[in-house]
């Protein structure tokens, strides 16, 4: 024969296990997505977690997740700051993409150029046309304009005269955009580009008729040797003022407008990225061919 247990016994056996907040777990959720949405996800969190506190501070025995709701409203505050930073960073990556495949569509066309200059030619461009006394008139862009879409440009030249001469002068306003670097608007209104090739002793262009039809063998492998780099000192586009390279002196200083590195066209017409850290040595054997050989 059984008998009663008492009132307080019942009470013991009529257990009820807690579950979480629906409050907090919606204020964590939001919070973490609030890296990604801002304030968007952030103020929405804030009210869900502060919600699900106040319900579990109502009833301890049926609910819990104090902890998520708490975590809710740090992520929220988190992400509210960080945020923004995160979009910042976002949106430099892929300006900085876009400005090197803009950079490296310039010297490919630049490169092609070169190539059909070489084709009519059988040399690449020198790098500065002389006159009869050998002194430089213009650079080797102004070679290349008829090879860039630019022949009627390039007509109204006058070759046997300097860049600077009153009528040359006045055409350095019209730079072709091909000649003007993506993260350098400021320079290319006025004119100027950082795309240079190399002068000096057994440099490509060292030759005052301009390459000729050699198989470059620098740091980069066959056909390595470098053509043309983009400087950090911006010049006159029709100016012929190039980057003078000479074994007993630091190098030029290149670079300076893409972050990481900078561009460069070699010899077989392939455009490479090159590391702001990459070692002098390994770079004057890119501007100096070793090994030269006719094809």
């Amino acid at each position: 024969m059984s008998l009663p247990l008492p009132p307080a016994c019942t009470h013991a056996f009529n257990f009820v296990r807690p579950t979480a907040s629906r409050k907090a777990v919606a204020g964590f959720v939001l919070g973490l997505l609030s890296f990604l949405f801002g304030v968007f996800a952030s103020v929405p969190a804030f009210i869900y977690a502060a919600g699900g506190l106040a319900e579990i501070d109502r009833d301890r025995v049926r609910l819990r997740g104090r902890g998520l709701a708490l975590a809710g409203i740090f992520a929220a505050g988190l992400g509210l700051f960080l945020q923004p930073m995160l979009l910042l960073f976002v949106v430099q990556v892929a300006r900085d993409r876009v400005l090197r495949a803009t950079d490296a569509a310039n010297l490919t066309r630049i490169g092609e150029a070169m190539y059909a200059y070489r084709d009519d030619y059988n040399h690449f461009p020198p790098a500065a046309s002389k006159d009869g006394a050998s002194q430089p008139l213009l650079s080797w862009r102004v070679a290349l304009l008829p090879y860039l879409g630019e022949k009627k440009l390039y007509e109204q030249f006058h070759l046997d005269e300097g860049w600077d001469s009153p009528h040359n002068f006045a055409l350095i306003e019209r730079m072709p955009k091909v000649y003007a670097h993506p993260a350098d608007s400021d320079g290319a209104a006025q004119g100027l580009t950082c795309y240079r090739v190399f002068v000096g002793p057994d440099t490509p262009f060292s030759t005052p008729e301009g390459p000729g039809r050699w198989d470059f063998a620098g740091q980069f492998g066959t056909s390595g040797t470098i053509l043309v780099a983009t400087a950090v000192d911006s010049v006159p586009w029709t100016k012929p003022d190039e980057l003078l390279c000479e074994p007993d002196k630091p190098l030029p200083r290149l670079g300076g407008l893409l972050r990481g590195g900078y561009n460069v066209l070699l010899a077989d017409g392939e455009v490479r990225f090159v590391r702001d850290d990459a070692r002098e040595e390994s770079l004057r054997k890119a501007i100096v061919p070793e090994h030269p050989q006719p094809w």
